[in-house]
């Protein structure tokens, strides 16, 4: 019995179809979002996709070519895993200090409107090693 007083009804008996249609539905719906994300996901793949160039960064009076920047090594805290470096792009000079041990560096090259990113990975004495990610697909500002 209802709260009306009525039958319950029978959902066995011609009320079926909508109980099965709505989660076909839903699933078609759930299909077609996750096809519409890998598609945007593979798009945003193919724009940015990097060249890695690994390095190995050591202390030196002149700045050492590292893909498309020239690096110098200022400073190394091996206690810390903490260094100092001077990034010379387009003919400007960047200090980034105290970076730490797989702490992104980020720095803008000129018009490019997608970062360069620099990633050492470890500090030995007078020593970086690591990586720089240059965009491959260079996009104007």
């Amino acid at each position: 019995m209802t709260s009306s007083g009525g039958p319950e009804p029978d959902w066995r008996a011609g009320g079926g179809e909508r109980i099965v249609i709505f989660p076909i539905l839903a699933l078609v719906c759930i299909a077609a979002l996750a096809v519409s994300t890998v598609y945007l996901y593979l798009d945003l793949r193919t724009l940015r996709t990097d060249l890695n160039t690994e390095f190995n960064l050591t202390k030196m009076a002149q700045p050492q070519q590292v893909g498309d920047v020239r690096i110098k090594l200022k400073k190394v805290d091996l206690k810390r895993n903490r260094f100092t470096i001077e990034v010379w792009a387009d003919d400007r000079k960047i200090e980034k200090k105290d970076k730490t041990v797989n702490e992104p560096v980020q720095f803008f090259v000129a018009q490019l409107r997608t970062p360069h990113e620099l990633v050492v990975n470890q500090v030995q004495k007078d020593q970086l090693i690591g990586y720089l990610s240059t965009p491959k697909l260079p996009a104007r500002r």
